[in-house]
This record gives structure tokens, C-alpha cells and sequence, in this order.
């Protein structure tokens, strides 16, 4: 069970919870998220003078990094004696990634405004600890600070800045995403086709409820209240996604002279666009098919041919269970689960 006691970084507020070992487990609003720390190192740190700040700013963007990552931050006494990557002081570029990362991270929606200059007391703890925030939150001088990064970012194309707002534009998302920020949160994406009552039911009672009871938010685009262009929305949501379910389903047609078949597959271009896209940053994909005509040509295209497909049935039921189960061999259980 949590406790409450100080912060050994910062002297703050904080919970503790002891663990099997000679390490304790934190959770303080100062020190950037949750981290393990050993004893020892406990001990060494709060004898630190407030000539040491720098080195706690330090070690509070290490954590703030790892929990922005998923990940918990283990601090040993060696760290702490060696000065090692955990305490060193970041360069200008290091801050301003770590921000775009709290930014992408606390903000994932494409075009949302993250920072009001009208509120300019009020920024985002996460981001006075990305830049290596030493003083007290109301450090008047923190503002202008901030603004120098995100001017520098609007001027590098990665934040746009309008009626006195910021937000992160595509390709400050594209950029955190080279820095290798793991997904904001867990969703799985849907890509299908929209016109057809038979789809529509697959989507509504299997697909759907299957990543819900996987633990996982469930995300289709006609389903996101939003402004912006939707191809940019679609790639945005792709990309904080955890996986991608692509049902490749499509209409038949009579085909021209490439073809002496009857019928083939009019493939919707915009699913296998969305997959290719999800493919590209290697972001998993669960690929389904109608059984009815999975068989069918040009339905599934030969360059994918080669992939394993939940081959859906008349039985939603089915279909469900059969999906849950694929999307948890994938991912695991979600944290929903």
C-alpha cells in the first residue's frame, strides 16, 4: 500500500511504496512521474546542498523521460557516485526534444492547443521539468524560457502558433516519432470500408467490443469529433495507435479486359493507403476479410497475400472472440483489461 513522505529528490510531496529488496518505489509530482530508487541512493541524495539543483533537474528529466516512455526509471547509488547519463546537464536540442515529447505525450490530438499565452502562469509541469526546471513554480522567469523553445520549434515547422495559442502541427508528431516515442496511449485504429450494412455490422458487434474487451480504446475516424483535414487526422490517430486492425472487405465489380474472371475486388485504396502508412512506422497490423469473398480476385491483394487474416463469418459472436484473441496474441491484454 502507497504511503505518504518527501520526495528524496526535491523534498516535495510524494508516495512511496516499498518493494521486495533494497528499493523503494516513488511516485512525486515534482520529480517528474514515477521511479525506483535504492536505498542507498535515498540516503546519498538528501545529504545534497542546493548547489546540487542542477543535478536534480537532471535526474528529474531522466524520469520524466522514462514515464513519458511507458517505462519506470531505476536509480542506483553507482548513478548517483558516477555522474553518469542520469545526471549530466542536457544540451538546448536534448530540452527541446524532451518537451516535443511532453507535448505529443499530454496533447495527442492533432491541432489541440497545448499552451494559451493568455494562461502564461499556468504552464504544463511536465514542460518546466523537460527544460530543467530548478526553481519554484512560480518562477516568473520560467515563461519567457518556454517561449524561446516553442518559437524555435514554430520556426522549425514543428509548432504552429496562432491567436495566441500553440499546438504541435504533423510534422512535430512525425518528428517526436523519429525520436522514438512509444504510443501516447492505448488505442487501436480501424481501417475499413464505410459502405456497406454488412461491414458496418462486422465493426459494430465484433470489432469493436474485441479490442474494447482486449483492453484497448477502440478508434475509427467517423467516430472522432474533429476540424481538421481527415486525411491529416487519420494519420495522426495511426501513429498513436498500438496497432491497426485493416479489414480489407471491399465491393465486386465486372472487371475489363485484364481479367476473364466475372467478378473481381474493387479494393478501397484508402484502407491499404492506411495500412501502408502504419506498415512504414512499424506499428503491428491485424489484417480481416470477409470469408465470402476472400477468395475472390483482386480482393486480396497479392502483396499482402502472404499475411495471416481473421476470415470473418455470418457469426459475430465468433468473429469477436476469434478477433480478441488474435489483437492479445499481438499485444498482450490491455491496461483496460
Amino acid at each position: 500500500m502507497s504511503k505518504d513522505r518527501r520526495c528524496p529528490i526535491w523534498g516535495t510531496h510524494a508516495t512511496y511504496e516499498p518493494t521486495a529488496g533494497d528499493y523503494g518505489d516513488f511516485d512525486s509530482w515534482r520529480a517528474g512521474g514515477r521511479f525506483r530508487m535504492a536505498y542507498s541512493a535515498v540516503e546519498i541524495i538528501e545529504t545534497w546542498d542546493e548547489s546540487r539543483d542542477p543535478e536534480r533537474a537532471a535526474i528529474s528529466q531522466a524520469i520524466l523521460e522514462a514515464s513519458i516512455n511507458s517505462a519506470t526509471l531505476t536509480i542506483t547509488s553507482d548513478d548517483l557516485q558516477a555522474r553518469s547519463n542520469l545526471t549530466k546537464r542536457r544540451t538546448y536540442e536534448e530540452n527541446l526534444n524532451l518537451l516535443l515529447k511532453c507535448i505529443a505525450h499530454n496533447f495527442p490530438t492533432l491541432g489541440e492547443d497545448f499552451l494559451f499565452l493568455g494562461m502564461a502562469s499556468e504552464a504544463p509541469l511536465d514542460f518546466m521539468i523537460a527544460l530543467g526546471w530548478q526553481g519554484d513554480r512560480a518562477d516568473s522567469d520560467f515563461f519567457p524560457y518556454l517561449i524561446k523553445y516553442l518559437d524555435y520549434a514554430e520556426r522549425r515547422n514543428l509548432v504552429e502558433k496562432e491567436s495566441g495559442s500553440y499546438s504541435l502541427r504533423l510534422e512535430g508528431f512525425e518528428y517526436v516519432n523519429s525520436l522514438g516515442l512509444s504510443s501516447s496511449r492505448d488505442s487501436i485504429f480501424v481501417a475499413m470500408w464505410f459502405g456497406s450494412d454488412r461491414v458496418d455490422q462486422f465493426y459494430k458487434c465484433a470489432v469493436k467490443p474485441a479490442i474494447e474487451e482486449a483492453g484497448y480504446d477502440c478508434v475509427r475516424i467517423d467516430d472522432v469529433h474533429h476540424n481538421d483535414k481527415i486525411d491529416e487526422m487519420i494519420l495522426s490517430e495511426i501513429r498513436k495507435s498500438r496497432a491497426v486492425v485493416v479489414d480489407i472487405t471491399c465491393g465486386l465489380a465486372k472487371p475489363e479486359e485484364w481479367s476473364k474472371s466475372t467478378t473481381v475486388g474493387a479494393p478501397r485504396g484508402g484502407v491499404y493507403f492506411e495500412a501502408g502508412f502504419a506498415a512504414g512506422l512499424g506499428i503491428p497490423i491485424i489484417w480481416c476479410v470477409d470469408e465470402n469473398i476472400a477468395g475472390v480476385e483482386n480482393v486480396v491483394h497479392f502483396d499482402v497475400r502472404q499475411y495471416n487474416q481473421v476470415r470473418w463469418k455470418e457469426d459475430h459472436e465468433y468473429n469477436r472472440e476469434f478477433l480478441r484473441a488474435r489483437i492479445e496474441a499481438t499485444l498482450g491484454r490491455g491496461p483496460k483489461r
